[in-house]
């Protein structure tokens, strides 16, 4: 695979296929009031987690279940995966920053769209190296979501809104809005 088409898969996968916004993926962790800051950590270690669990699930799949024709035990072996990487990296990175909370680490395990990427990386017959890009993107287009939703939600929240939507309508009614635009993407990466 060239350069030209790793970066159309980034970009397709980032924009046109999006866990959170065209399948609805990890969105309860959007729907839920979080400063711009913590969104930006928590999308950040999602994107990591994302990309480390992507490329163990790609050589998990062509190492041990397909030599032994396990296939049927993947989506199994993911659950046990995602928690797992997730715990590693926690334990390394509190290591070198003892700050994070142990919370987060909590959301980002549960997280379905970790694991719908990690299933979706072993549905596609690509490479190691696209596997890590595809993990990337699914990663940061959920960091996206998180980041723009968080940003709408505290330009409107204090003074535009009326009463009746603040709170968790005006959330929704952002991620509709988000869903609408990302909608008409959904073609991209496709010949």
């Amino acid at each position: 695979m060239g350069l030209g088409e790793l970066t159309g898969l980034l970009l397709a996968t980032a924009l046109g296929n999006s866990l959170v916004l065209a399948q609805g993926l990890g969105a309860d962790r959007l729907l839920q009031p979080v400063p711009l800051a913590d969104a930006a950590r928590h999308g950040t270690l999602t994107a990591l987690v994302g990309v480390i669990v992507a490329g163990l699930a790609w050589l998990l799949q062509h190492f041990f279940l397909a030599p032994f024709a396990l296939d049927l035990y993947a989506p199994f072996a993911l659950v046990l995966l995602v928690p797992a990487v997730t715990a590693l990296v926690a334990q390394t990175l509190q290591r070198w920053r003892p700050g994070y909370a142990a919370t987060q680490w909590l959301l980002i395990a549960c997280n379905s769209a970790v694991i719908a990427g990690a299933i979706a990386v072993q549905g596609q017959d690509r490479g190691f190296g696209a596997s890590l890009i595809v993990g990337l993107a699914y990663g940061g287009g959920f960091a996206a979501c998180l980041l723009l939703l968080s940003g709408l939600e505290q330009r409107l929240q204090p003074q535009g809104a009326p009463a009746a939507f603040r709170g968790l309508p005006l959330r929704l009614l952002n991620a509709g809005l988000l869903l609408l635009a990302c909608a008409g993407l959904d073609g991209i990466g496709r010949g």
